[in-house]
This record gives structure tokens, sequence and C-alpha cells, in this order.
């Protein structure tokens, strides 16, 4: 699809299946996790056992009339349900949060590192209130 780079991407699962015919058929019931969004009917020529469990990426492509679904199509595997790292992606993707690398330009702004640590330097720690030991949390207005 030439167009499916300006559709919006949804994390969902795929709805458990008890039949085993349902099991090898090329259409999938999926269930996005922003439960405003119905199932989608996705198609897709891996098997349903590389998809169960899975945090899947899907796109929609269309919802016919006589369709109680929207249809769409399998993206890629982002991971295991319940794994800390792919659950984190996931919220990540569907709130548009992108993770690309920092470029060399940006990187060359940030002050050396040894050991692969970077230490507050003694000179700075005299300067401020330390309240490292402190729960601090800000809350930004959107679009911040």
């Amino acid at each position: 699809h030439s167009n499916s780079s300006l559709r919006r991407k949804f994390i969902a699962t795929l709805q458990s299946s008890r039949s085993v015919l349902q099991r090898h058929e090329s259409s999938m019931l999926v269930v996005p996790m922003d439960k405003r969004i119905p199932k989608i009917r996705i198609k897709t020529n891996v098997g349903y056992d590389k998809l169960v469990k899975k945090r899947l990426l899907v796109v929609i492509d269309g919802w016919d009339l006589e369709s109680s679904c929207p249809r769409g199509h399998f993206v890629k595997i982002i991971g295991e349900v319940g794994h800390l790292e792919t659950e984190i992606s996931c919220l990540l993707i569907e709130h548009g949060i992108a993770l690309a690398s920092f470029s060399p330009n940006a990187l060359s702004c940030l002050p050396s590192v040894t050991d692969g640590r970077w230490n507050i330097p003694e000179e700075e720690i005299e300067k401020r209130r330390d309240l490292r030991n402190s729960v601090i949390f800000s809350v930004d207005p959107p679009g911040c």
C-alpha cells in the first residue's frame, strides 16, 4: 500500500481462537490495545502460531459496509505480550513517540564520558541545591 505510511498504526493482539480451523485461515481478528478501536480483521501469510501471544503492529486499510470490523494488514511483531520492553515499545508507538538515535551533531554537544558514565563535576554540585534524593516529577502540557 502506497498510503500505508500515512495511515495510523495500531498495536494489537491476536484474538485467541480455540478452533483449529480458524488457526489455519489467512484472515484473523486482532484486538487493539486502544479500547476505543474495534477489532480489526487482518490478512497475513504468517501462521497463527507465530502471532499468538505477541504484540503486533497493524494498519487499518478500510471498512466494508457489510462488515462489523475494519480490515487491515499486519506490519510486524513488536514482541511477546507481557514483556517489559515490548510493552514500553507498544506504549511509545501508540502515542507516536519516536525513539530515533540522536544525530552525531546532537551527540557532539554532550560532555565527555569516562568509564561509560558521566559524573557531575564536584564544582557543579557545590553551586546547586542537591535534590537527587528527593522524589520530583513534572507534568508538561500537551505538545511539550
